[in-house]
């Protein structure tokens, strides 16, 4: 199933593989190291779980950025929850999801503020976020989502 023509199908096969046999993590990682997919989704589910079972260093900044403005929506989106899911947070995450959370497409503004929200629940997280509001240069609008987004807990 690692090499099936189906991105959807490799990316779900890899992450079962994973949780099932994880023994066998590094194999199955090194077979779709180079595989990107569609909207990269494989190449996420290969740096989460890269990341999540320490076997390569490097693939969260690589994560960060697949979260960031450079790329489209749904690959945004999905770098977003596998951040989420890894629980991982500094000031490009902060940077990013602030970004993603003021998009108009609610298929990436809410994965943002979902995110955002589990990661704001830690202190340290909650002061790097309120450095970055208050270092950025806001629109009014802006600036009231993400005060609003500052204050839910």
């Amino acid at each position: 199933l690692l090499n099936d023509s189906s991105y959807i199908t490799i990316e779900i096969a890899l992450r079962k593989l994973c949780r099932l046999y994880p023994e066998k993590v590094d194999a199955y990682l090194e077979r779709v190291k180079e595989v990107y997919g569609i909207n990269n989704n494989v190449r996420i589910a290969y740096l989460e779980l890269s990341e999540k079972n320490n076997t390569a260093g490097g693939n969260i900044l690589e994560l960060t950025d697949y979260a960031s403005n450079h790329y489209e929506f749904r690959t945004r989106a999905r770098a977003i929850e596998a951040i989420e899911r890894l629980n991982y947070c500094n000031e490009a995450v902060i940077k990013n999801l602030f970004n993603a959370r003021l998009y108009t497409n609610n298929r990436l503004n809410l994965p943002a503020a979902k995110a955002l929200k589990l990661l704001l629940a830690v202190p340290q997280n909650m002061t790097i976020a309120k450095a970055v509001f208050e270092a950025g240069k806001w629109q009014k609008w802006e600036r009231k989502i993400l005060q609003e987004t500052l204050a839910t807990k």
